[in-house]
């Protein structure tokens, strides 16, 4: 062989796999983590309404990421709810054109209001923060339905 005994040999291959069976033998209190971690992303919470002059069509709190506008807070709100909304890209900007079953046309359009004053801002563009109170109002002018 190499020139050690043979029983050296045997030796060394016992101890090791001695060791090797103790090693997983000996209990483990540590919880191995399953896969890399995830971070959780921060969400906050809004409240949602869609409104018409004689009808609410959507009233929702919900937890949206942070950095939500409030298109994706209805959209988020809407999705919970089962209320389907419908929107419009146009050059400008992206418009909420249906919520529910209440199109936008010539009985009115859809507008919004976050804690109750209206954004310079589209829907899309519009961040919300935590707390926020986003209502979308149907009507002729923005007031019809406040």
């Amino acid at each position: 062989m190499n020139g050690r005994p043979v029983y050296r040999q045997l030796a060394l291959l016992t101890g090791v796999v001695v060791i090797a069976l103790f090693a997983l033998w000996w209990p483990n209190d540590q919880e191995a983590p399953v896969g890399p971690a995830i971070a959780e992303e921060p969400t906050l919470s809004v409240r949602v309404r869609a409104l018409t002059p004689t009808d609410t069509i959507l009233t929702r709190q919900v937890e949206v990421p942070a950095g939500a506008t409030a298109r994706s807070a209805l959209e988020a709100a809407a999705l919970a709810a089962g209320v389907p909304v419908g929107v419009q890209e146009y050059e400008f900007g992206v418009l909420i054109v249906r919520i529910g079953a209440v199109a936008a046309g010539s009985n009115g359009d859809w507008t919004y209001r976050v804690n109750d004053t209206m954004p310079p801002l589209g829907a899309d563009a519009c961040p919300v923060q935590a707390g926020d109170r986003i209502d979308f109002h149907f009507g002729k002018r923005a007031s019809d339905s406040i």
